[in-house]
């Protein structure tokens, strides 16, 4: 016979069921955590893509085009929410290198786009230049223009001289996300110690700084002079990754050698995981 479930007996159960929750592993705290991040940024994304949406809808008929799949984000929320997906659209060329004349050391770098179609490309949109997120400030012909800090200089490589860039734009509300979520903004400069050959690949051996490598999982993503890639092994700070040919020949990384030095982004995933472990944490670069 079904027995009807006391008041009495619904609060020990709810009680015992918060007794439960309180002894849940912290680890699995953490992950939940992790998940609503997760989800607030998906939550995001559709909010920001539904506007888009009524933006098109509140054009008239002839002007409204394919803007979902092609309006970038409205100027503001692109300061805060430029984002990248690893995935190299072209190889761009440095060729000039000019100092500012406004009493600054700043430097303003004229790229050469290649491949890159810059007829959507507007002052102020962000391109990742070899992994780093750099606001345009001038376009000409099949070349655009970008300034860049002396901090950006100081803890970046390949900026600096003229020679080869890997180029993105920054990614739209509809885009396909072929990589990682890449803020462009470089965490540290790696050492790569191996380049060997495998078949028509190339194994490639790189040293991060040590305060990185607690981000650097096996079969995790990094960031490797913007190029979206996924480790194979890992070892303390040091990290393998195999390179296939197209990847090779699309980017810079088949200019790589024993000893050259590479921009490297953790997963950004990663980096709110820490910080939620550790909240009151000191940034190890800002500590010495």
């Amino acid at each position: 016979m079904h027995q009807t479930e006391t008041p009495t007996a619904k609060a020990l159960r709810s009680r015992s069921f918060r007794k439960e929750s309180q002894r849940r592993p912290l680890h699995i705290g953490f992950l939940l955590l992790s998940l609503r991040f997760l989800c607030f940024f998906a939550a995001l994304r559709w909010t920001l893509k539904f506007g888009a949406i009524a933006l098109a809808l509140s054009l008239p008929t002839g002007q409204r085009g394919n803007v979902v799949e092609s309006y970038p984000l409205p100027a503001p929320i692109r300061l805060i929410f430029n984002m990248f997906s690893g995935i190299i659209a072209a190889l761009g060329h440095i060729t000039e290198l000019t100092p500012r004349n406004d009493g600054t050391p700043t430097v303003r770098l004229s790229i050469e786009a290649g491949q890159l179609g810059l007829d959507d490309v507007t002052l102020g949109d962000s391109i990742a230049c070899n992994g780093v997120c750099l606001t345009v400030v001038d376009t000409r012909d099949n070349s655009f223009f970008v300034d860049v800090s002396p901090e950006t200089l100081s803890c970046t490589i390949g900026l600096d001289a003229p020679g080869p860039v890997n180029l993105e734009k920054a990614l739209r509300l509809a885009d396909r996300l072929g990589g990682h979520l890449v803020s462009g903004h470089v965490d540290g400069v790696g050492e790569v110690l191996r380049f060997d050959p495998v078949g028509d690949n190339r194994l490639l051996e790189i040293r991060a700084p040590e305060v990185l490598a607690r981000y650097i999982a096996r079969k995790g993503s990094i960031t490797v002079n913007g190029v979206s890639l996924t480790t194979n092994r890992v070892s303390g700070a040091c990290f393998t990754i195999n390179l296939i040919p197209h990847t090779l020949e699309a980017t810079t990384l088949g200019r790589l050698k024993p000893g050259s030095r590479v921009n490297l982004e953790i997963d950004l995933i990663a980096r709110y995981v820490e910080r939620m472990l550790n909240p009151d944490a000191i940034d190890a670069s800002e500590a010495g």
